[in-house]
């Protein structure tokens, strides 16, 4: 599943298309979903560019949009292939085919760069996130579920500077630890495979001039009294902004997508100038991005099981995630509604939308000022977008801080494990039939000393409350809608 469906067919990478498990289920999806219910919020859609997604993909894996790292002259010293087998993958599945140059003798997540000294370095990469393992395959797009988001990066960044003995290397490592550590504290969670990323987005614009787009040793706004407290989210999969009108869970980002897509690029650029080298082909990213595809359910299909989750699927769930076309043949069939539910309805877990309203407040004035303001803006909004759910199977944990460890505890909230831990980093452990990880229940919540591999749903942030429509179902109607599900 090397780059796997995601990075094949219309997308322009390596070959892809079917994936195991043989043919789709047929099964006839209604041609609309139902009337979007009164609460919902509609996602306008804002002028997007193409591109070619060809293109798109070899930037991805081969550009070094990051521009900062660490100078590779010590990169066997690292012995990075111990990293693999934490994140479920064999050392021979972490070198992505199409990987050019220097490239290809780097492991999926860390791309070759080049100094104006002349330093060769490698960055870390937008698959450092946005790439995970499945059956032991690197699915490129996929959420990477096992990051250690518990300690500061800076420290490690800082270390590694004394290792360096060639002055233009040293100031090469330096130059990194200094962002590193600029963005530090801000995204440490204490608990493993969720992000601090929007935690990250405050210090990339709260350190740059809006106008020059300098680095600044201070914040450039004004930021709460009591700070801003580092959110716990789940790394989404790519493959979802085919259709998603807005990016991000609450849809506050809006406007030209290709402009936030490559923000994190700010950590490491010196101005504008370099910004608008990305920007003059990440249209093309954003371009094989919309085209992803979600790999294949893996395993067998009970088709008539699925025939009638189909009809569960269409009375409890169609009205805000839509109706899908499940041979892939025509995906021009699916439709997808793009609505915010308000958090009063979902009633999933509230900090996100509270950290995003602080954030909306904070810097809508610097997006103005800033090159962005031509083309994009904050918007407050009510809730969180209800997800398309192309291959959902694949993108356990569940809801938007990855709280809800299977579709089984999503669809029946009363199962679902206050403290719990995943039992196995192997990527070909799903649990076919509650779909999603095994886990274990816990005793000590993290407050009692429990280890950062416990999630803790007890605490703000990280609860698991809400999103309770499938409580009604039996449990073999459950089961059947799952079966669904898998098709997706």
């Amino acid at each position: 599943m090397q780059g796997g469906a995601l990075a094949g067919g219309e997308a322009g990478g390596p070959a892809g298309g079917e994936q195991g498990g043989g043919e789709a289920v047929e099964v006839t999806p209604p041609p609309e979903p139902l009337p979007a219910p009164m609460y919902a919020v509609y996602v306008e859609p804002t002028p997007q560019r193409d591109g070619d997604p060809a293109l798109g993909y070899d930037h991805f894996i081969n550009s070094p949009f990051v521009g900062c790292g660490f100078p590779v002259s010590i990169f066997d010293q690292l012995d990075v292939e111990r990293f693999f087998p934490l994140v479920g993958l064999p050392s021979d599945s972490a070198y992505l085919e199409g990987r050019t140059g220097a490239n290809a003798e780097l492991p999926y997540f860390l791309t070759h760069n080049v100094t104006d000294s002349g330093v060769e370095i490698a960055g870390l990469n937008c698959m450092n996130c946005h790439a995970g393992a499945l059956d032991g395959e690197l699915v490129v797009g996929l959420g990477n579920t096992t990051l250690k988001t518990v300690n500061d990066p800076g420290v490690f960044a800082r270390s590694m500077v004394q290792l360096y003995q060639d002055p233009a290397e040293q100031e090469a490592a330096r130059y990194w630890a200094e962002r590193m550590s600029a963005v530090g504290s801000a995204v440490v969670l204490d608990t493993t495979g969720v992000v601090a990323a929007d935690n990250m987005a405050v210090v990339l614009f709260g350190r740059r001039d809006p106008q020059s787009m300098e680095w600044r040793d201070s914040y450039q706004v004004t930021l709460p009294e009591e700070g801003i407290p580092a959110v716990p989210l789940a790394v989404p999969p790519l493959w979802r902004m085919g259709k998603k009108n807005a990016m991000f869970y609450s849809a506050a980002f809006r406007g030209d997508h290709t402009r936030f897509m490559y923000s994190a690029s700010s950590l490491c650029v010196q101005g504008i100038e370099e910004l608008l080298e990305i920007d003059s082909y990440f249209h093309h990213v954003r371009a094989w991005i919309t085209r992803l595809e979600p790999p294949r359910w893996p395993g067998e299909l009970d088709e008539e099981r699925a025939t009638r989750g189909a009809g569960h699927y269409q009375a409890l769930c169609s009205r805000c995630h839509g109706t899908y076309e499940r041979t892939r043949t025509r995906r021009d069939l699916d439709r997808y509604p793009n609505l915010i539910i308000p958090i009063d309805e979902v009633g999933t877990d509230p900090m996100l939308l509270s950290f995003e309203e602080t954030f909306v407040a904070t810097f809508s004035e610097w997006v103005e000022a800033s090159p962005l303001g031509q083309s994009n803006w904050l918007e407050e909004t009510p809730g969180y977008v209800a997800p398309p759910l192309d291959g959902i199977w694949a993108t356990a944990p569940y809801l938007h801080n990855d709280s809800v460890p299977d579709l089984w505890s999503l669809l029946k909230s009363e199962a679902r494990p206050a403290l719990w831990r995943r039992v196995s980093r192997r990527s070909d452990d799903l649990d076919e039939e509650r779909v999603g990880w095994p886990y274990s229940v816990e005793e000590r919540s993290r407050a009692e000393g429990a280890p950062p591999e416990v999630y803790d749903t007890t605490r703000l942030g990280y609860l698991n409350t809400g999103h309770t429509y499938g409580d009604p179902l039996s449990d073999e109607e459950r089961l059947e809608l799952i079966e669904y599900l898998k098709t997706l």
